[in-house]
């Protein structure tokens, strides 16, 4: 930086670069994500790139101590989800969807905030392509 220069802030907005090549913020916990995914066929031309923004989650009947860590694992696997099966939502263009109902989770006494997390983001994907 020269002098003078103010610095600027580091955002996590995820871009396409000309290359093909995806760059991934680095708040995602899956560093596979990060790797460029290629359509299956001829043509090496990159998958669709999806920006999923959750504005809010409302979560009733949690301990609200575990709520990072829900969100946390919530985010790791709609990250895992997308990456291995692609988006479920077909699309040429941006879509903005308002309210997302991915039905009803069956959380087990004792379930960790793991395992609750991964069970919404499921629910959530599925929801998505309804």
């Amino acid at each position: 930086m020269n002098e003078g220069e103010q610095p600027q802030a580091v955002t996590e907005r995820v871009e396409p670069r000309s290359s093909g090549e995806v760059v991934t913020p680095p708040s995602l916990a899956d560093p596979a994500a990060a790797l460029p995914r290629f359509s299956p066929g001829l043509s090496r031309r990159p998958e669709q790139l999806v920006e999923l923004d959750i504005e809010e989650l409302v979560l009733q009947g949690f301990d609200p101590a575990n709520r990072y860590a829900i969100g946390d694992a919530l985010e790791r696997e709609l990250t895992r989800l997308s990456s291995e099966q692609g988006s479920p939502i077909a699309a040429t263009e941006d879509v903005e969807i308002a309210h997302v109902n991915g039905g009803a989770i069956d959380v087990k006494p004792g379930s960790s905030a793991e395992a609750i997390g991964i069970q919404l983001a499921r629910a959530i994907y599925g929801g998505l392509g309804k």
